[in-house]
């Protein structure tokens, strides 16, 4: 009785996780399957030195492995860890190489990625424009659904560039 009700909740959990999945965007994919993989790599080794087949040694060395990874892979300045696969990192760039300063951007350009028309000296163009479309724009765009870091940057930039403008 007990082994056939374990089977019906693993098919119940299975059944729900790959409907979450199949609603998540790519990013979130990859690292719900490294967090679910971890997880069941530890519930495996739990249940194991549970029924006395490993030696608590194992268990140890097992849970060292995410650890060692921290330590293997490079953390980049803006918390996020270096992908050696990732555009920038293959050519070498550092996260100042990724992203342009502020000050490479002029008003025209900002305006534009905002998708904002008017003048700034006449007033066409406020503080508050200015964070509403901002905010719009990187909900949409925000890596975390989906988006790209690139694009991300850019609008953050845009805003600053004109917020900038907007204070002198």
């Amino acid at each position: 009785m007990m082994p056939l009700l374990l089977l019906i909740i693993s098919i119940v959990l299975l059944v729900i996780t790959v409907a979450k999945v199949r609603s998540l965007p790519g990013e979130q994919k990859k690292r719900l399957f490294i967090q679910m993989g971890l997880g069941v790599l530890g519930i495996s080794l739990l249940f194991i030195l549970m029924t006395g087949r490993i030696h608590w040694l194992g268990i140890i060395l097992g849970a060292l492995l995410p650890i060692l990874k921290t330590f293997l892979v490079k953390p980049s300045l803006d918390g996020k860890s270096a992908d050696p696969e990732s555009p920038g990192a293959a050519a070498g760039a550092g996260p100042a190489d990724k992203h342009q300063s502020s000050t490479d951007m002029d008003l025209k350009e900002a305006l534009s990625i905002l998708g904002l028309e008017g003048d700034i000296e006449k007033g066409e163009i406020t503080a508050e424009l200015v964070g509403e479309t901002h905010r719009k724009l990187i909900q949409k765009l925000h890596p975390d659904r989906g988006g790209s870091d690139y694009l991300a940057t850019k609008i953050n930039q845009a805003k600053d560039v004109l917020l900038k403008a907007l204070q002198r």
